[in-house]
């Protein structure tokens, strides 16, 4: 126990595992979010109830043929694209470029993480899932290397954190500026408990052996030099007035895509119980049975009904008409609006386009929409900035060098390239409303999914190219007997 009685290890370990008041608030939705972005099986548990009446084996049964059309990893992937497309513009100016410490940001820039990643690749990633968990923490740390004053390659790195690994921290407010700051933080690495403070850092873990008590163990201690927690958060889209909170971007949308699963589940159902046809049989009376004139009929093990024949032995048996029709499109009438009201409150309307409706937006309303969007994002954007600036300042303290704002200028785009997708996306829906030309409408298409999925991979178009082929047929057909029907009500 490296010298702890058993009341100061007691002590140590409950430090070790106590949280923030807003961790234990926030985690079982961070939780919830990760498991909406990753889909999969663990997401499709999550969604699937069991009911009240329904065996054990049914539930399970439902659980293996669940379904999960992953709507919200597409939309926060689509977003990271629009806003990493074009790379920012890094220039810092008071920075001589043949010093070392000009080399060791080359080294950083080329590989951040010290796991061969770039930085930009790093805070792009790393801001992908700040818009799933609504936040994220990223730590500057430095090895501790002898004699590494001319190393090239010992500099800062980057250590991204998720929500569910920032256990705690303090924040204050310095009298003097009025800007707030941290003063104590703590961190789940794997297995251990990384503790900072403004002038030390400690490394713990807790030793759990068996039928004894956890045993907290010190594994490492020291001076932090800066003066500072090296630790930035990386919010989403800011929560007014929140230090570090942010908003997740699926925070409304994991909730549709998890009745979506639902939704999919009972059409399942619905096939598999109804989705057959049902035998009718007469009853067999009790004269028949007496005199042996009933006809023996042979059944498989599907389900049989029995009628009161009214002609006797006449009645003949038939099969009984499933009626699912009416129930499966209902599924997919409310599905398709979930759907719309998920792009609709990303501000995507002009993606979805809903197959029971005639009529698509208009190039007006895409445009509003995306203007949305791109106020959105451009929120995003100053928040990557703000991060980014941070980040760099505490690279190059940690080298004795204080740079301020001005002396870093970064620039991000501000327009998305939206500005054209949207005419694209407005030509293509006015055509596709006025062109009725089969090849036309298959080549619109396939121009719109590279607008809005440019690294699609070519399994993935080949499958979504066949699918528009048989779309675009049977909208064609479609046309073809409106087209009929309208000349028949004219004659």
């Amino acid at each position: 126990m490296q010298g702890l009685n058993k009341e100061e290890n007691k002590k140590i370990v409950t430090m070790l595992q106590e949280t923030h008041k807003l961790y234990d608030e926030n985690i079982e939705s961070w939780q919830y979010y990760r498991m909406s972005y990753e889909g999969g099986p663990e997401f499709i548990q999550q969604s699937l109830i069991q009911h009240p009446r329904e065996s054990i084996e049914n539930y399970k049964a439902r659980l293996e043929k669940g379904i999960c059309i992953n709507y919200c990893q597409s939309i926060v992937d689509l977003f990271n694209f629009f806003l990493t497309d074009d790379p920012p513009l890094r220039e810092i100016e008071t920075i001589n470029t043949n010093s070392i410490e000009y080399k060791r940001f080359l080294n950083f820039l080329d590989d951040a993480d010290l796991n061969g990643n770039s930085y930009d690749f790093f805070l792009n990633e790393t801001h992908r899932l700040s818009s799933v968990y609504g936040t994220m923490g990223i730590l500057i740390d430095k090895p501790q290397y002898e004699n590494d004053a001319k190393d090239e390659s010992c500099y800062p790195y980057a250590a991204a954190y998720s929500p569910e690994a920032i256990l705690d921290w303090e924040i204050e407010r310095d009298h003097r500026t009025g800007r707030r700051y941290l003063t104590y933080l703590k961190l789940k690495d794997g297995e251990d408990y990384l503790l900072f403070w403004i002038d030390r850092w400690e490394r713990w873990k807790i030793d759990i052996k068996a039928g004894e008590e956890e045993v907290a163990i010190k594994i490492a201690s020291g001076i932090n030099p800066l003066n500072e927690i090296a630790f930035i958060w990386l919010p989403n889209v800011r929560v007014f007035g929140s230090y570090n909170m942010g908003i997740s971007d699926i925070s409304d949308l994991s909730y549709i895509a998890s009745s979506i699963i639902r939704d999919f589940s009972r059409a399942d159902e619905i096939l598999d119980i109804a989705g057959f046809p049902m035998m009718r049989m007469p009853m067999e009376t009790e004269d028949a049975l007496e005199n042996e004139t009933s006809p023996e009929i042979t059944v498989s093990e599907r389900s049989v009904l029995e009628f009161n024949p009214e002609f006797g032995d006449s009645a003949k048996p038939d099969w009984l008409e499933s009626r699912i029709k009416e129930a499966i499109e209902s599924i997919l009438l409310i599905q398709d609006r979930k759907i719309e009201e998920a792009y609709r409150i990303m501000f995507l309307s002009g993606v979805y386009e809903n197959r029971d409706k005639a009529q698509t937006k208009s190039a007006t309303a895409l445009r509003y929409q995306y203007q949305q969007l791109n106020a959105l994002l451009i929120k995003k954007s100053k928040a990557l900035i703000h991060a980014d600036m941070k980040i760099l300042q505490l690279f190059f303290k940690w080298q004795n060098i204080s740079l301020s704002k001005p002396d870093i200028k970064i620039t991000r785009p501000e327009d998305f390239a939206l500005g054209a997708l949207v005419e694209s996306l407005a030509n293509a829906v006015t055509g596709l409303q006025e062109i009725k030309s089969k090849t036309f409408r298959f080549i619109t298409k396939k121009n719109m999914i590279n607008l809005l999925h440019p690294n699609l991979s070519e399994k993935d178009y080949n499958v979504i190219s066949e699918e528009l082929k048989n779309e675009v047929a049977l909208e064609e057909s479609a046309l073809i007997e409106e087209e009929k029907l309208r000349i028949t009500t004219a004659k």
